[in-house]
């Protein structure tokens, strides 16, 4: 536990260090900051996994639900809220895209959409989707083993558990039996 507390101090002071360099060489405001984690909370540390069932690398929240901070004083950001919709790594490149106004060499398909409208009203209305997360490590994949489809409302582990996480964000009450549209419709 010791060495966890260490290593999240020192994250912290090289981030610090770095938003101090940016201001003292004067590229703090049109710099994009982005600051993320990986695959979701370490268990048995006795740390504060935000409530979240499962530990990093599982299929619950708690295991590959991250922290997402962007910081960009004179891109318009938003600061102090939470985007609720359901966003992922792959959203990041087309975000960025949007937040620069680049213009592409030619059309690109991209796997994830810009969140750009979000960070400036973090209740945006955003189309419904439905991620995947899989973590089989193997060759020939087998559906629903381990595996997990999300929508901004609902989670279907293993096709075994469905949560409704506006209810129960903690993933406590498998309501697999009540939803059998849900499950279909994931």
């Amino acid at each position: 536990t010791a060495f966890f507390y260490t290593a999240i101090g020192k994250i912290d002071r090289h981030i610090g260090r770095l938003r101090a360099t940016l201001v003292a060489e004067g590229l703090d405001r049109d710099t994009i900051l982005i600051f993320l984690t990986d695959n979701g909370g370490t268990d048995g540390t006795g740390v504060f996994n935000a409530g979240m069932r499962g530990k990093k690398g599982s299929l619950e929240d708690g295991g590959h639900r991250v922290p997402c901070f962007i910081h960009w004083p004179a891109g318009g950001l938003r600061q102090g809220e939470d985007i609720t919709a359901l966003n992922a790594h792959l959203d990041l490149l087309p975000t960025l895209i949007d937040l620069c106004g680049l213009a592409l060499p030619r059309k690109l398909e991209f796997d994830g959409r810009s969140f750009r409208a979000q960070l400036r009203d973090a209740q945006a209305a955003v189309p419904e989707r439905t991620l995947f997360v899989e973590r089989q490590r193997t060759f020939k994949p087998e559906k629903w083993v381990g595996a997990v489809g999300m929508t901004s409302r609902w989670r279907l582990v293993d096709n075994k558990e469905l949560f409704d996480i506006r209810q129960d964000p903690g993933q406590t009450r498998n309501v697999i039996a009540d939803h059998p549209e849900v499950v279909a419709s994931i």
